[in-house]
């Protein structure tokens, strides 16, 4: 797997864009596999990060919105 960047597109399932897929090209970009899904929630996910390892292990780091819902409901108790 080399190069590539994250995309998202909203749509009526999943408006804030929460899946998180990915595409493969074996031919410089000239045609794609189809999309495969590796997480997938309601979740305004963010940054998705793909990268694979020299052993061929495929590793994905994201952020989502979740959190910050957590923290300003921790505030407004404070």
């Amino acid at each position: 797997m080399q190069g590539g960047s994250p995309v998202t597109y909203p749509n009526e399932a999943y408006p804030k864009s929460g899946r998180i897929c990915i595409v493969r090209s074996k031919d410089n970009a000239k045609t794609w596999s189809k999309p495969i899904t590796i997480y997938d929630d309601e979740a305004d996910n963010r940054d998705p990060r793909i990268s694979q390892m020299s052993d061929g292990a495929i590793v994905v780091t994201f952020f989502n919105t979740l959190f910050a819902d957590l923290i300003e409901t921790l505030l407004a108790t404070v």
